[in-house]
């Protein structure tokens, strides 16, 4: 009891203080900043942003009302069906109480969330963001009760032979005039089971999120953004990704302190959040932790799925991309913390007024990991075979119009792109180009950059060596 004010406050503070973000002028959990992915704590962004450069407190705030919304309504219904089905079980003659009373067994006899996952599944998943959301907590109600209508059986049965019933129907009241005394009579019980799902359905719709079968994109979930905990290459870059795991264990924390002390599931409950907060850590770690083999001037971490290539070129994957950022020799480097394009390889830059030709001047006497020259002529091939349609290449879309663009080198340290049309912020786009040797793609074994690929070990490490 000595917790329960002081967690109601705190949870009506996150409350409160999530409504206060959300109706922050310009908040949107949806609007998309292209400019800044993956960005740190910034005075426009307090927690930074995820992959697709949305605002993550934002986001972080809009699942917390949704979620806590979408459990209230659903709880609601589940412990409505539960103290009519109980009580309906409860005063109905013994074959039909017994029938209902199976089929609630049965219910509890499955694992929950496997039926979850098997209902929700069978349900449409290409539905409107609105529609997963509301067809994900019906879900949730619509199992949920078989536990409560059994705890409400029990107190509506001993009701059946209190001296207030017996009175009752002496005087001869009818069955529906004698539930209207018993539901009331079922509060005390009702409202304990009513606030334990809360919890229960909040952890519930992010099992379903992790898995993909709960509320649909833009919408933000916790099982949305828990997906971000599977990717090593944001816990490397952020550790604001943690946020969202971090805020709903104490939620749920917070609602299980709430919760009636004399509840019988408290303290299963409590025992449930602690495992998630237990499988998230381990999650994370697993990402981000396992050590693999590493010498020094080496860079090693384990990978939470495999690279998809490990050419710069076809990258379109968050492994793949990690390796090409820490690999890649490129021209230009957009600095995600400064929003700004710095100089690599190329010493100088220049965009003409109208935005169609961009000249590049290289740093002399420039070197391949393998001791070979790095010229224009390297450059322009490079630039030149993510362009190709053959290449496949996802960069090649960013120049609009990629047939109609070429390259030309003077001489060995200048490079000259022409646009058929401009396009705004081009010089970002070079960040994605890494300079290979002319005419022999190594896939990250010759590379201009930071590093090379040392080892890959499929579904284990990667690990990379400074280049000399």
């Amino acid at each position: 009891m000595r917790y329960k004010l002081p967690a109601r406050l705190l949870l009506i503070s996150l409350v409160l203080a999530a409504i206060a973000v959300m109706l922050i002028p310009g908040s949107s959990y949806s609007a998309q900043d292209r400019e800044s992915p993956l960005a740190g704590s910034s005075v426009q962004h307090p927690a930074g942003t995820d992959a697709l450069g949305r605002d993550r407190m934002v986001r972080v705030s809009a699942a917390l009302l949704l979620s806590l919304a979408g459990a209230l309504a659903a709880s609601a219904l589940t412990t409505a069906a539960a103290a009519a089905i109980g009580t309906l079980a409860a005063f109905s003659p013994p074959y039909l109480g017994g029938f209902i009373l199976l089929v609630c067994d049965v219910f509890l006899a499955l694992p929950w969330l496997f039926l979850l996952m098997m209902v929700r599944s069978a349900l449409p998943l290409n539905a409107s963001p609105a529609h997963s959301m509301a067809l994900t907590f019906l879900v949730l109600a619509a199992l949920g009760w078989p536990a409560c209508a059994r705890a409400v059986y029990r107190g509506a049965s001993s009701f059946r032979s209190a001296d207030w019933m017996l009175q009752a129907r002496a005087e001869g009241l009818r069955p529906s005039q004698v539930v209207r005394y018993v539901v009331p009579n079922l509060l005390p019980l009702l409202v304990p089971q009513f606030i334990i799902c809360i919890p229960a359905f909040i952890i519930a719709e992010a099992n379903l999120g992790a898995l993909g079968l709960g509320i649909g994109e833009p919408l933000p979930s916790w099982g949305g953004m828990l997906l971000e905990l599977d990717n090593s290459a944001m816990l490397i870059r952020t550790s604001w990704v943690y946020l969202p795991i971090a805020l709903l264990v104490l939620v749920l924390l917070l609602l299980e302190a709430v919760a009636v002390e004399d509840c019988p599931v408290r303290f299963s409950l409590r025992h449930l959040i602690c495992a998630y907060a237990i499988a998230a850590a381990t999650l994370s770690q697993s990402c981000a932790g396992q050590a693999a083999p590493r010498l020094p001037g080496e860079l090693a971490w384990t990978i939470g799925y495999d690279p998809k290539t490990f050419d710069p070129a076809k990258v379109d994957d968050q492994e793949s991309e990690t390796v090409r950022y820490l690999t890649a020799g490129v021209l230009l480097r957009f600095n995600r913390f400064t929003q700004k394009v710095e100089a690599r390889l190329a010493e100088t830059w220049n965009l003409s007024e109208d935005g169609k030709t961009l000249t590049l001047k290289l740093h002399p006497g420039l070197k391949f990991s393998d001791g070979s020259s790095l010229t224009a002529k390297d450059a322009a091939w490079s630039v030149r075979r993510v362009l190709l349609p053959a290449t496949g290449a996802p960069v090649a879309q960013e120049f609009l119009s990629p047939d109609g663009v070429t390259v030309e080198t003077p001489d060995d340290r200048t490079l000259i792109v022409h646009l058929p049309k401009q396009v705004i912020g081009i010089e970002k786009v070079f960040d994605e180009i890494a300079i290979e040797p002319a005419n022999r793609p190594s896939e990250g074994r010759v590379t201009a950059g930071p590093f090379v690929v040392a080892d890959y070990h499929r579904s284990q490490y990667v690990r990379l060596r400074r280049n000399p």
